[in-house]
């Protein structure tokens, strides 16, 4: 995301203001919710939560109802100068060329329906640039993100971890039905994953409150060892589970309980492998905290004076 660019910088500052309800949309529906296209998210980001008036009969309509569609604000825009590309394209588009025709349909229904989502559902105003918005310590602006890359990574980060913890949840379901069909074992196991990166039952990464956010990247040894071995554990029963359960039997007492570094890999691996394939695509790895988050943990929970 360039973040010197005026769109790339609103899109980062209308997460700041979305992100509390869309991590816990996800955390919510994580077994059961639909994937958005890049083209969604684009317009969920862009924070132009209006109403898209006179779409023809004949087009392809929205899937939201018309009392929803009803409810979001009209945007009285002024008239705009159309670049020639612009021209050319719209020409195509009256010439007919069905492709086009049905491609820029689709796209005005999609916006259509994550604008409902947005304003009506979430209860989200249009964006606002001069509205500041809280991130950690910081009350910003859209003026204040733009180029500030501090912010970037650590958006970057809470995006990696949350994304990791949601997919393991997601991954062990599905190669674990079995534990799953009773709630109380469900629950039991829910725990038990969770347990891997929190020892208070967090999945989203709560930062504002405690630096202990990520236990299976600490930098003590002694706390990442043994947040490794629940994470080598619960893939233990997963199938092709016994690598883990050999790499597990060096570590039998009275040897140790903690995992070595060096497991990270094989560890690693064997995670990438086993969810690729329920994932058709490879997992996020959960990246490190950048150092920044101290400083707005310290500077939050310094006493006032």
């Amino acid at each position: 995301m360039d973040l010197t660019s005026k769109s790339g910088s609103r899109r980062l500052h209308n997460w700041l203001r979305v992100r509390i309800w869309c991590l816990n949309q996800a955390l919510n529906s994580a077994s059961h919710g639909a994937l958005w296209t890049k083209s969604c998210w684009r317009v969920a980001m862009d924070g132009e939560y209006y109403r898209i008036q006179d779409i023809p009969a004949t087009d392809i309509q929205p899937l939201s109802s018309a009392s929803d569609i009803a409810e979001l604000p009209v945007h009285i825009r002024p008239p705009r100068p159309v670049a020639d590309g612009k021209t050319r394209k719209n020409k195509r588009l009256r010439q007919g060329n069905n492709a086009l025709v049905r491609a820029e349909q689709r796209r005005r229904a999609e916006r259509v329906d994550v604008n409902v989502r947005f304003g009506v559902h979430a209860k989200f105003v249009p964006h606002d640039e001069s509205e500041e918005q809280e991130w950690g310590r910081w009350k910003l602006s859209q003026g204040k993100v733009t180029g500030n890359t501090a912010l970037w990574c650590e958006v970057v980060w809470e995006l990696s971890v949350a994304n990791f913890r949601l997919e393991l949840l997601h991954v062990d379901r599905v190669l674990c039905p079995h534990i799953y069909t009773d709630s109380t074992q469900a629950l039991l196991r829910s725990n038990k994953i969770i347990s891997i990166w929190s020892s208070d039952g967090a999945v989203l990464p709560d930062w504002t409150r405690s630096l202990e956010v990520d236990l299976l990247n600490s930098s003590d040894d002694n706390q990442h060892g043994t947040a490794l071995k629940r994470f080598a554990d619960c893939m233990s029963i997963w199938p092709g589970g016994s690598e883990m359960t050999n790499l597990l039997a060096k570590y039998v007492w009275p040897k140790g309980s903690v995992l070595d570094r060096r497991d990270n890999q094989p560890i690693f691996m064997f995670y990438l492998r086993s969810a690729h394939p329920v994932l058709k695509r490879l997992p996020t790895i959960p990246l490190a905290a950048p150092e920044s988050i101290n400083d707005h943990y310290y500077l939050l929970s310094a006493p006032s004076s």
